[in-house]
């Protein structure tokens, strides 16, 4: 699996209000030491590239998604596939081209897909049982395929992403001012638009960004949500119950994180904004696990300028120069309290992203492998204190 979880590019060419903010670096709490111990794992029988994206509530079957056929794929809690089936395309019980975050079940017999065409809701058996399509225009021109950008609140309401109620000008810039996320009622079938840019954040600061940097990563636990965006050091923590503003940001103590520069808006036609190759590998947030009061997050550091430059030196070949500096940009793991101090984390050299986590703690996670297997497999871990 590629660790920029398969960064899908849908462009012509290749390319706020925070009541508190703790800006200070965290001290790192060297008396709790924890590590990602592998207990387990499941193995199914499929010849592909087969995420993991949920449990079911009961936990009795898993939800997968194989990112080459763009089928949906169910199975036990051993691994047998029970359900395969593919939404893709126009077909009038279909997606769109594909989904734009790793599919939820919302119950023990229904899970939740989210397209630009909006959320749809379907049974096990692959029927189509509801559609909620967005009153606004959906623009998406970057997409990180397996991105969790689809969270469960209840059984009644989630929190997904879709870009264009902030969009400027039909470029790639948005308004800090406009909404990031969208909380959808599957009761009422209607999408209402929350959380702007938080005025703790560097993004907010005038500066331009391109929207590949700014692309918010979120998770839901319990009453909070806490957002992060793709290239920011920072955190922000809101009640659910009131998401005007967060309650709290905080600085994510990073030992590295490469952050890009924001462009005068004086000298930028938004409309003709495009970005660049180089800024897809500054510092990426990948996704974020909640566990009680801890919070662990998977990132890849970025490269410096001198540091792309040698990674890309002589290569032509835009997938040649993923894969080089995906050598060198190696995903790391961090984790922390919900107040960003840092806690030490030891966890498996050849770790390579989380998918999830079920409802007694335990963290489903992927492992490099260098050899082509006739299987997907995904490991669970959990997450022991050492002293």
């Amino acid at each position: 699996m590629l660790k920029f979880l398969y960064l899908y590019l849908i462009l012509g060419a290749i390319l706020v209000l925070s009541c508190s903010t703790n800006q200070e670096e965290a001290v790192q709490d060297e008396s709790q030491a924890y590590e990602l111990v592998i207990i387990d794992s499941v193995m199914v029988d499929h010849i592909g590239r087969m995420m993991f994206t949920d449990i079911s509530p009961d936990e009795s079957k898993y939800l997968g998604y194989d990112q080459n056929t763009f089928d949906f794929i169910i199975t036990d809690r051993e691994g047998n596939i029970t359900h395969q089936f593919n939404k893709s395309g126009d077909k009038p019980d279909g997606i769109g081209a594909s989904l734009i975050a790793r599919p939820k079940f919302i119950n023990n017999t229904q899970f939740a897909v989210s397209s630009r065409n909006g959320v749809f809701i379907y049974n096990l058996d692959g029927e189509l049982e509801k559609v909620i399509a967005p009153n606004y225009e959906i623009q998406l021109n970057v997409t990180f395929i397996g991105a969790d950008h689809l969270h469960l609140v209840d059984e009644n309401h989630v929190v997904t992403r879709l870009e264009g109620r902030a969009r400027q000008d039909g470029g790639i810039v948005e308004d800090v001012n406009g909404p990031r996320l969208e909380l959808v009622n599957l009761e009422r079938n209607d999408f209402q638009g929350i959380v702007r840019m938080p005025r703790a954040s560097r993004l907010a600061d005038g500066k331009i960004f391109p929207l590949v940097n700014t692309m918010p990563f979120f998770t839901v636990s319990g009453n909070m949500l806490y957002l992060f965006f793709k290239n920011d050091d920072q955190f922000h923590v809101y009640d659910l119950h009131d998401l005007e503003k967060p309650e709290e940001s905080y600085i994510i103590p990073f030992e590295k994180f490469h952050l890009i520069t924001g462009k005068d808006p004086s000298n930028v036609d938004n409309a003709e904004f495009q970005f660049e190759l180089r800024d897809i590998f500054y510092g990426g947030i990948q996704n974020i696990i909640a566990l009680d009061d801890k919070l662990i997050v998977a990132y890849t550091p970025g490269l410096s300028d001198q540091e792309f430059v040698s990674a890309t030196a002589g290569i032509d070949n835009s997938v040649e120069m993923f894969e080089a500096i995906e050598k060198v940009n190696k995903v790391a793991a961090i984790l922390m309290r919900n107040d960003g101090l840092p806690l030490n984390l030891i966890y498996p050299d050849n770790f390579s992203t989380f998918q999830f986590r079920d409802a007694q703690g335990n963290i489903y996670i992927n492992l490099e492998s260098e050899q082509e297997k006739d299987y997907e497999v995904v490991y669970i871990s959990r997450l022991e204190r050492l002293n």
